[in-house]
């Protein structure tokens, strides 16, 4: 008699005992003894774990299902004993199998241990995050970053260890502790000024110090110059103009980018000429020269010269003393006439106020006014200031120059009139102004001369009021003596005048004219830009600007407001927004993450706008990448093994410096979750998944992430399955 068995589910199989081995920290020894096998072979073991809370007096908060994982891989039914790897330090574990035979999946073991296994804590596993470092100073670098992912923590942390060292040396990183955890941020200092450092971070715990983040590489910010330019040589061009000549200081202790060189030029009491001028860009290391104009004619100067830096200048040269070459004199000033009698008159002046060289004298000259074939002359010393001209016809209109000398010859004359016998008075004021062609700086003064005081006018003298002002301040003075119209300049636009004017002769000014009427000068585009515009990142989509307003002098008209010009600096198309005068802020939102901006702007009235300030320069900060990688394919390379190569996502969506990707795969139909294969950096762009389960059809998609976190993932979820395996399992 035969008795049949039908096949059914294989029973539970039993954990007998679980353990970490001590040199693998990571995973836990299990053994265990298969339960019946349902009357037919078991095929293979399904190994589950799950990560649990435990807590002493209330046990697993967990239900008896839940949260278990599938290890992707099967187990062979001769198998009593069994590695669990992959497990996180620092958790509690339960472990559980099923067996399987050719009817099905068996009920799962008991949940083992009943108190959870708690896994050792070992040093971290992972660099901090996103670590990025920015000058905080000439001597300072101020360094950011986030924890490692909590998974890899492999315990409570306790702080963070930096080592850096010079950029380019081979020598010994030098190492700090930072602010105690959790702080995600150090400063570090006692740097050498503007060098650049080679920083990497890692966390630490109880057990050590964990994997260092890649090397940054950072900048300490400018100082100044440390030693002055040297060998600096000048020698005179001409009266009013000499050439210098300087070497740089060393390189290296420049402290900085060399943006030039300031040129002073001190002369006696508080004369002070600067000039600024940038290295020569075809040879910065060598001799510079440099030329500097419009100093005051034979004069002594001192001059030194300083290197500057964006953070300021250096200590300036030892002095070297020059003096301009001589030249003419300027003017005699003061010409007067006394005793002026039939047949003689006595001249009168004082020297030149500048007389740009050694005086050796002056030139006496006198005609019947407009007669120059009567001329005379007399050369005299030059201390001599006073002179009796004789002889003079009675009655008669003369013309008297005079002018001094030096060694380059004679400088220019001064001239007036005079009638023999007759002396000279003060002239009268002009009468009946006129004002015409009025521009916004300028307009047009006309007037009909007073009494002239017997001799010609030397200046006119043009004094003004301002916006309803009572004071008289000048405005302009011109030496035309037949002048009927003058065209006053240097006038503010937008703004009301009224205008006197006052005749100067020999003798003195006389009396002022009756004001003009009262007059507006036009309108003009505003002066200058609004000042200080600066911008400054508020997050990974918007810029704040702000800047100084104008004040009510610069806008030269009725104010309209504000012109804000912005672009993405990789781009040409603009961006315009109008704000009203009442602005001083604004805020640019909807913009692109990790992108840098470029924003002018100018102020503008009625009849125009002022130039545009300089470009400010910003980036948005970064963000999570908004777009997957792409071109991302899966194709198995064996019964346990999938290769996944990808490309970059659209640069527009990366949002950030790429740090590294992540591809994740998963198998729904075998219930495996969602696992993670990270690869850092963004130089990679495949990634071998090995120990998988075979003949499995698993799902992958890839996301890259930077120091904010992980981007989306890419678009298509793609199927592949793993190959067959020949081995057949007896």
């Amino acid at each position: 008699m035969f008795l049949f068995l039908f096949p059914e589910l294989p029973f539970k199989p039993v954990i007998t005992n679980i353990a970490v081995p001590p040199t693998a920290l990571k995973s836990a020894n299990i053994s265990f003894s298969p339960g019946p096998n349902g009357n037919t072979p078991i095929e293979r073991f399904i190994f589950q774990k799950r990560m649990v809370t435990y807590y002493p007096d209330k046990g697993v908060t967990m239900g008896e299902d839940e949260g278990w994982e599938t290890y992707p891989q099967d187990v062979a039914p001769n198998v009593r004993f069994f590695v669990m790897p992959n497990l996180r330090p620092a958790r509690y574990f339960q472990f559980r199998l099923k067996s399987v035979n050719k009817v099905g999946v068996g009920p799962a073991s008991d949940a083992k241990p009943n108190t959870p296994l708690l896994m050792p804590e070992q040093p971290p596993e992972a660099a901090p995050r996103g670590f990025y470092g920015s000058p905080r100073s000439n001597s300072s670098i101020m360094l950011n970053w986030q924890a490692p992912p909590s998974d890899t923590w492999n315990g409570d942390l306790t702080g963070y260890k930096v080592k850096y060292r010079l950029k380019g040396y081979t020598s010994p990183f030098l190492e700090r502790n930072t602010n105690p955890w959790p702080s995600t941020s150090f400063e570090l200092t006692g740097l050498i000024v503007f060098t650049e450092y080679e920083i990497k971070i890692a966390a630490y715990n109880n057990e050590g110090v964990g994997l260092y983040s890649d090397s940054i590489n950072v900048r300490t910010r400018e100082g100044v110059p440390g030693v002055p330019p040297t060998d600096v040589n000048v020698s005179s061009v001409n009266s009013t103009a000499i050439k210098i000549v300087w070497l740089p200081p060393d390189a290296s202790k420049i402290n900085g980018v060399n943006l030039g060189y300031i040129i002073l030029a001190k002369g006696p009491g508080n004369i002070e000429e600067r000039l600024t001028v940038p290295p020569d860009p075809t040879d910065p290391y060598n001799f510079q020269q440099a030329f500097m104009y419009n100093l005051k004619k034979f004069t002594d100067y001192t001059i030194t010269v300083t290197c500057y830096t964006g953070q300021g200048p250096g200590p300036a040269s030892t002095p070297v003393h020059i003096k301009t070459e001589e030249d003419v004199p300027d003017e005699v000033v003061h010409l007067s006439f006394t005793d002026i009698f039939d047949t003689s008159v006595k001249v009168i002046w004082q020297h030149p106020v500048e007389v740009n060289g050694i005086l050796t004298g002056y030139t006496l000259l006198w005609e019947k006014k407009n007669q120059n074939k009567t001329r005379k002359d007399i050369n005299l010393s030059n201390t001599t200031l006073t002179y009796t001209v004789r002889d003079l016809d009675p009655t008669t209109k003369y013309t008297i120059y005079i002018y001094g000398k030096t060694s380059k010859g004679a400088g220019k004359n001064s001239s007036a009139d005079f009638e023999s016998g007759v002396p000279p008075e003060r002239p009268g004021a002009p009468y009946n102004l006129g004002i015409s062609d009025i521009q916004a700086r300028s307009t047009l003064l006309q007037f009909l001369l007073g009494y002239d005081g017997k001799t010609s006018i030397t200046l006119w003298r043009i004094h003004g009021q301002i916006d309803n002002n009572d004071t008289w301040v000048p405005v302009y003075e011109i030496s035309d003596p037949d002048a009927r119209t003058i065209l006053v300049p240097n006038l503010r636009p937008f703004t009301m005048y009224r205008l006197r004017i006052t005749a100067v002769n020999i003798v003195g000014p006389g009396n002022y004219s009756a004001p003009s009427r009262q007059f507006q000068t036009a309108q003009a585009p505003p002066n200058v830009p609004p000042d200080n515009v600066t911008v400054r990142a508020i997050n990974s989509t918007a810029l704040r600007i702000s800047w100084a307003p104008l004040s009510q002098l610069n806008w030269n008209g009725y104010p309209r407001g504000y012109r804000m010009i912005y672009k993405r600096k990789d781009e040409v198309n603009t961006h315009e927004v109008v704000l009203d005068t009442d602005s001083e802020s604004y805020t640019l939102a909807k913009l692109e993450e990790w992108m840098e901006y470029e924003v002018k702007m100018n102020a503008y009235n009625d009849v125009g706008s002022s130039p545009f300030s300089p470009i400010s320069t910003e980036r948005t900060r970064d963000a999570k990448p908004s777009h997957g990688p792409v071109a991302v394919t899966a194709d198995a390379v064996s019964s346990t093994a999938i290769n996944v190569p990808w490309g970059d996502g659209p640069l527009d969506d990366r949002n950030g410096i790429i740090l590294g990707y992540r591809v994740m795969y998963k198998s729904l139909s075998e219930n495996i979750k969602d696992q993670y294969k990270d690869v850092p950096g963004n130089e990679t762009y495949y990634v071998l998944l090995t120990n998988l389960r075979k003949y499995v059809e698993y799902q992958v998609q890839v996301l890259a992430y930077t120091r904010m976190g992980d981007g989306v993932l890419s678009q298509d979820v793609l199927s592949v399955q793993t190959d067959e395996d020949g081995k057949i399992y007896m």
